[in-house]
């Protein structure tokens, strides 16, 4: 499929409602999980477990679980039980941001960003949703600040990698699109943006199969939730 083709079908997507956020690539509390392939692991991270207490750091782990079946209400308020237990928790409060970005509630996001930021400044997956913050909300050029520079640090995450794609493509940098949408192929392989639809694509650039379904989560551009 010519490339220009794919953007034009990625265009037409925008406007598709979502019917789920499910799979890898999806915008969800898995999203709150340092990456395979992550350059920085921060300290904090690694003492979580000794230094969260117990109770919370299980609630969190429900809020995830809960989510993967489907029970976006039981996640969310799993993930604010564990914040309301244990405040320090930056991975929950992440978690909560997550379900504030899901329900397009963007500015109480934000603020969880903000809390989580203040907790642990090297904490990468919280650049990735506040990435989708701004592109949420149109910012297409801080979007594409914060998604670059989280990539920088952490090539393999699929869903920054979609979102940054998209905000390029808002922004007619054709050629810079074209280079992440390369990078997903290279990267990713047959898992890349697996959790998105868009319309199905039949030939990649280098001319071999690619047949992904992917997921356009545009709901929030015109302020409804997620379902």
């Amino acid at each position: 499929m010519p490339f220009i083709l794919f953007l034009m079908l990625v265009a037409a997507g925008q406007a598709a409602p979502a019917e789920s956020a499910e799979g890898e690539a999806a915008i969800s509390m898995e999203l709150t999980r340092t990456a395979h392939g992550d350059a920085v692991v921060s300290l904090a991270e690694l003492t979580t477990e000794a230094n969260i207490p117990k109770e919370a750091r299980r609630l969190y782990e429900k809020a995830l679980k809960a989510e993967r079946k489907g029970d976006r209400v039981r996640a969310r308020g799993y993930a604010l039980a564990a914040v309301e237990l244990a405040p320090a928790f930056f991975q929950a409060h992440a978690a909560v941001a997550v379900a504030h970005l899901q329900a397009g509630e963007l500015d109480a996001a934000d603020r969880e960003l903000d809390i989580v930021a203040s907790l642990n400044p090297q904490y990468l997956p919280a650049r990735e949703i506040r990435g989708l913050v701004h592109f949420f909300r149109g910012n297409f050029r801080e979007a594409v600040v914060e998604l670059e520079g989280l990539l920088k640090q952490a090539p393999c995450r699929e869903t920054g990698r979609y979102f940054l794609t998209r905000s390029l493509l808002q922004l007619g940098d054709v050629a810079r699109a074209r280079h992440h949408f390369e990078m997903a192929k290279t990267l990713g392989r047959d898992k890349s943006w697996r959790g998105f639809r868009l319309p199905e694509l039949g030939i990649g650039l280098d001319g071999a199969s690619f047949r992904h379904r992917t997921n356009a989560i545009s709901p929030i551009d015109r302020g409804r939730p997620i379902p």
